[in-house]
């Protein structure tokens, strides 16, 4: 609340753009929980802080009704809030001098909750995180441990192999009960951590092999572990980072402080159960003094063992970099063949490592049938889109060439009838010259008539009367009294006689 109201509502001024960009942004904030907390999970929500107890208060100040606040009636909040203008405006019943400058950031923060998880209605607790805590506590004491739960949930999630997970365990604390120096923890603490730090040493191997060490170290640290806190998520961090290679050191923080005495029995019962099976552990013991380590072994041990000693002595060089003497001591103690990591694992225990490791297997096969038929999925989907790209190029084209054809056969027939029409004017030409040449030749063979001369008694021309219910005999007909005449053009003209 208070880190929004800085953010969007500066010196105290209030402004519907601010408030608006100030909801937003706490939609932003829980936005990847919002599918898991949407209301088709949940019959009820319960808000506990000092900010929504006030909320409620000023809501409810004229009303029977207490303890619930309605979507709606945040909204009109709201609205009187923006009208105020600045903080020191806001004379609302039940509000308080302290906390009118964070009220627009809380108010802002709880109504961009509303509209993200989809809540109408919100039941206001008294209680608020301190009671959260003890009864986590409480529940630790009657054996119901959250951080047990999250533990073995990543154990599942990250498909971490428990039976090496517990041959580590087994030894460190063989180690830890034969070494005389002072370590930070002692007790059910000691217990608690090396036991997640050898179930989640090999939980980066899921991402990669290269490095695992970092990957795990890195999701441990910064993770949102439900149950333990930041100090616990920081130790297990550190004990897995330097599980093996290279040693480093983690920023001295949450009281944090490296523990290299713990970090190297941790680091030897690592390295001892490379092998990842059941083998012949040697009577060791380890001495530590002031940047000084001393690991003696027995001699035949060695022998039979040359791949494990090589790594022994690359932990000189490892050590040599923090200021730490590493030193190998071998001596002609026998070995203790019966001991075994097998030893201290009870029958029954066994069997629930197993059982848990089939519940693992199944529902990765399950997961993995799933991400299958999703990545299937995606493959038709966008296999359709490929063809339906395809299919609308191949009708493009299809549809162009078929304009382009039709173009051509217009401009074909266009030129066959302009050459059609071309022919008849050119035959009809040809054929008006013969009949002007017989016109001329008729003219010429007859008198020259005078114009002048006497026209018949009645003073009229006789009119040529054709008759021909036939057609065709048209032809055959002759006028009468038709005088023709050519004009200059050789053209015939037609007069009554």
């Amino acid at each position: 609340c208070v880190g929004f109201s800085h953010r969007f509502f500066p010196h105290g001024n209030i402004t519907q753009k601010a408030y608006d960009e100030a909801v937003l942004a706490a939609r932003q904030e829980i936005q990847d929980i919002s599918q898991e907390f949407s209301s088709r999970h949940w019959h009820h929500v319960v808000g506990a802080s000092g900010t929504i107890r006030t909320i409620e208060k000023i809501i409810n100040s004229d009303r029977l009704a207490y303890g619930i606040i309605q979507r709606d009636d945040l909204h009109q909040l709201a609205k009187q809030v923006v009208n105020c203008g600045n903080t020191n405006q806001l004379n609302l019943p039940k509000l308080s001098l302290a906390r009118r400058p964070v009220l627009p950031g809380g108010l802002a923060i709880l109504e961009g909750i509303f509209i993200e998880l989809g809540i109408d209605e919100l039941h206001v607790s008294n209680y608020t995180l301190k009671e959260g805590i003890i009864y986590e506590l409480v529940g630790r004491k009657d054996h119901i441990d959250k951080r047990e739960e999250t533990f073995n949930h990543l154990i599942l999630q990250y498909n971490i192999d428990r039976f090496q997970a517990k041959r580590v365990e087994m030894l460190c604390y063989r180690l830890i009960d034969n070494f005389d120096s002072p370590l930070s923890f002692s007790g059910s603490p000691l217990k608690n951590l090396i036991h997640w730090a050898a179930g989640l040493h090999e939980l980066g191997l899921s991402i990669a092999h290269s490095g695992y060490q970092k990957h795990g170290a890195y999701i441990i640290d910064n993770a949102d572990l439900p149950g333990f806190n930041r100090l616990e998520q920081r130790w297990i961090s550190f004990l897995v980072l330097n599980h093996r290679r290279k040693l480093k050191t983690l920023e001295t923080s949450y009281g944090f402080k490296p523990d290299w005495n713990l970090l190297l029995l941790f680091r030897i019962a690592c390295l001892l159960q490379r092998r990842r099976t059941e083998v012949s552990l040697p009577n060791l013991s380890i001495e530590a003094k002031e940047n000084y380590f001393q690991i003696n072994l027995p001699k035949k041990w060695c022998k039979k063992n040359p791949i494990v000693m090589q790594d022994l002595k690359a932990e000189v060089d490892y050590w040599a970099v923090l200021n730490y003497v590493f030193v190998i001591s071998v001596n002609d103690k026998n070995l203790h063949k019966d001991e075994t990591m097998n030893s201290d694992i009870t029958d029954s225990e066994l069997k629930k490592i197993k059982k848990l490791k089939k519940k693992s297997i199944k529902k990765l096969h399950k997961k993995s049938i799933s991400t299958v038929e999703e990545l299937a999925g995606v493959k038709k989907k966008k296999l359709a889109e490929m063809l339906d790209i395809k299919k609308k190029k191949a009708g493009k084209i299809i549809e162009s060439a078929q304009n382009q054809i039709a173009a051509e056969h217009t401009s074909a027939d266009t030129s066959v009838a302009d050459k059609q029409e071309e022919e008849a004017n050119h035959e009809s030409q040809n054929t008006k010259q013969p009949i002007a040449d017989k016109t001329n030749e008729s003219t010429s063979s007859k008198p020259d008539l005078d114009t002048n001369s006497k026209q018949p008694s009645s003073g009229k021309s006789a009119k040529a009367e054709i008759t021909n219910d036939n057609p065709d005999t048209t032809a055959n007909v002759t006028p009468l009294n038709v005088t023709q005449e050519v004009d200059q053009k050789g053209t015939k003209k037609k007069k009554k006689g």
